[in-house]
């Protein structure tokens, strides 16, 4: 029994950016009918290995910056799990792989989880919307991913690069 309940709480990936939590206010009824939503994503996340205090995966700060300024907002969707009557009032918390903090510059690992806290009641202040389920089955994932350049990409543009002056200097004999 160990063995299994030790799979279920083991990280995902073990290489990845910090984990951050997220809190959304929904009407109970959408719980209790398993709704899809979308919502935005806000700038700054509450970093989940202290809960705001500070600590080195947030740089003691509490806090974890999942875009710059000038990005547009990450619209998240989400289908929610049918609460079961037996639940009553209790929320639930949901881990969303690759929507948490962005890991270190240096490494090129994905993005840590989004512990997505969902509690029912009146909807906060973050846009939440419900949508169909055939227009969150349309999309994967984020809307919109970040991109980091890694090594990898560095290496193909400069041979890409490197073919463009050779065909320029040879080009033209």
């Amino acid at each position: 029994m160990a063995h299994i309940l030790g799979r279920v709480t083991k990280p995902v990936v073990s290489e990845r950016g910090p984990d951050a939590v997220y809190e959304l206010r929904l009407p109970g009824e959408w719980l209790d009918q398993g709704a899809s939503i979308e919502f935005e994503l806000p700038r700054h996340l509450t970093c989940a290995a202290c809960g705001g205090g500070g600590c080195d995966a947030c740089g003691r700060s509490g806090a974890l910056t999942v875009r710059s300024k000038d990005e547009p907002p990450e619209i998240v969707p989400v289908t929610l799990p049918q609460r079961q009557s037996h639940q009553g009032q209790s929320g639930l918390v949901l881990r969303i792989p690759e929507c948490g903090g962005l890991p270190a510059t240096c490494c090129d690992f994905p993005r840590g989880l989004l512990l997505l806290k969902v509690v029912p009641g009146e909807t906060g202040a973050a846009p939440v919307r419900r949508i169909d389920r055939t227009h969150l089955a349309a999309r994967r994932g984020p809307v919109r991913a970040h991109f980091r350049p890694s090594v990898h990409h560095a290496a193909i543009a400069l041979l890409l690069l490197v073919a463009l002056i050779l065909a320029w200097c040879f080009g033209g004999r």
